[in-house]
């Protein structure tokens, strides 16, 4: 399953900084539902891991 992480605004946390927005966007040929787990690693080598579920059907009217 092809999941394709962004970061609208940056990926860097800091003092003034305490949240990362990401967006998860995938697609897929036949309807699919899905959960599976993202894990994001800090510089110490701690996981931290959140899970996200999906849906799909490729109906033209989900798309509007």
């Amino acid at each position: 399953m092809p999941i394709t992480l962004e970061y609208p605004d940056g990926k860097n946390l800091g003092v003034t900084k305490a949240k990362v927005k990401v967006e998860a966007k995938f697609k897929f040929s036949v309807p699919l539902s899905f959960t599976t787990f993202i894990d994001f690693i800090d510089d110490e080598g701690k996981k931290f891991q959140i899970p996200i579920s999906g849906t799909t059907d490729n109906s033209i009217f989900t798309n509007f």
